[in-house]
């Protein structure tokens, strides 16, 4: 096996713990995801994983910083802009909410999940026929 095959198979084992641990132990996933990133700076996974750590531990602010940061390094990631969504919703920021959300609907249009917050988020605006749109895709989607 060589060291490129060996760092990689590492770095799965590692990031797979993470993902486990973040349903179990939000806290030992960060800390799993944070030493991944002393390692590797700005792994895209272990950056993703570390802020919906940062998320589920309360900390709000480290897991927009993360998503911010995540979302400089792959731009065209729709997951980033997604989750950094669903935070701002729950924060009350619904504009921006609404804002980050379509833009990971512009990077990956089929994600039903984001439809139906989205959905939501008009609903809650008055916008009843975007609502009902993006609940539409997000019907289409879930298919």
């Amino acid at each position: 096996m060589s060291a490129v095959t060996q760092e990689t198979s590492g770095l799965e084992t590692a990031l797979t713990h993470a993902n486990k641990l973040l349903a179990l132990n939000p806290f030992l996933a960060s800390q799993q995801a944070g030493e991944i990133l002393k390692v590797i700076p700005n792994q895209p996974n272990a950056l993703i994983l570390f802020a919906l750590a940062q998320d589920k531990l309360g900390n709000a602010d480290k897991a927009i910083e993360s998503l911010r940061q995540l979302m400089q390094i792959q731009a065209d990631w729709a997951a980033p802009y997604f989750e950094l969504g669903l935070i701002l919703r729950r924060m009350g920021k619904t504009q921006d909410a609404l804002t980050t959300l379509q833009s990971a609907l512009l990077l990956k249009p089929d994600l039903p999940k984001a439809w139906l917050v989205l959905a939501g988020l008009y609903a809650e605006m008055g916008d009843e026929i975007a609502s009902d749109s993006a609940y539409s895709k997000h019907l289409q989607y879930s298919v």
